[in-house]
């Protein structure tokens, strides 16, 4: 259902304003217990009918309730999948704490805020996160390096979803969006690279916003960097995710699928990141 910008900015104010979210997310995890889930074996045919294949990079993003496995089978099952010759990603968004007004982020420690699967894999095997404190990244395989390289640099203070960003590069990879359990309009943090990318071209005034934050590995101190991220007042507010939603399906930006009625969503990076 289509719902005019101005209703969905209406709504999109009472909903984050006014504590709305955290009511519905409260409702929603006690819906989960009870909702169907998906096995490997679907999921698997699903990758295979979606043109996932081996030695392909990924993002995952989902809802790890739906999936009828542990965490540690579902991560292995995706590595053995698409082989060390791919990549893996999963946004890993840390829990900043503060010391004397600065904020600290831990590479190691810092725990991810979205959800129990994305904390899994930036601690399994060969998975690294990048630095910049702001939308963190967790890559696994070939091209890691590439990656992570510089995101947070003394050229400017960056941004999370910018040029010098995990998710720029994957959108320049052409990598592939899976949504599992999850949709990939509400989900899907490459709709944000258009916008950081656009940088001071962006047509909202002051729409990033500049903070010190403290590195540290492991607790021991790494840097102290400028780095910037968009206003998040505005950006709950400016995008109308209705028309975005129209504009993806009419412009074939996505695949919207399903496994026995659980999303499974398939977004072209590259399309996305240059039709936005």
């Amino acid at each position: 259902m289509y719902i005019p910008p101005l209703i969905e900015l209406a709504i999109r104010t009472i909903y984050f304003q006014l504590g709305f979210k955290e009511i519905l997310n409260k409702t929603n995890r006690s819906k989960q217990r009870s909702k169907t889930k998906i096995g490997l074996r679907d999921i698997e045919h699903k990758l295979q009918e979606l043109g996932i294949k081996r030695g392909d990079t990924i993002m995952v993003h989902s809802s790890f309730s739906r999936i009828d496995a542990d965490a540690d089978e579902f991560i292995d099952f995706l590595k053995n999948y698409i082989g060390q010759q791919g990549n893996i990603l999963m946004p890993t968004h840390p829990k900043l704490t503060e010391e004397n007004g600065i904020l600290i982020y831990d590479v190691d420690r810092s725990p991810s805020t979205v959800g129990y699967l994305t904390e899994r894999f930036r601690l399994s095997e060969g998975v690294e996160r990048s630095l910049h404190p702001f939308s963190s990244i967790a890559v696994w395989g070939r091209d890691k390096a590439y990656f992570l390289k510089d995101n947070v640099n003394d050229k400017e203070p960056t941004l999370p979803h910018g040029k010098y960003s995990p998710y720029c590069r994957f959108c320049l990879m052409d990598g592939k969006v899976l949504c599992i359990g999850v949709t990939a309009i509400r989900r899907a943090t490459i709709s944000h690279v258009a916008e950081e990318v656009l940088d001071s071209d962006f047509p909202v005034k002051d729409f990033f916003e500049e903070h010190g934050v403290i590195i540290r590995r492991n607790g021991v101190f790494i840097d102290k960097v400028r780095v910037r991220r968009a206003n998040l007042t505005k950006s709950r507010l400016f995008v109308a995710k209705s028309q975005l939603l129209r504009e993806w399906t009419e412009n074939n930006l996505f695949v919207r699928d399903s496994i026995k009625g659980v999303p499974f969503e398939l977004v072209h990076s590259r399309r996305c990141m240059e039709h936005m």
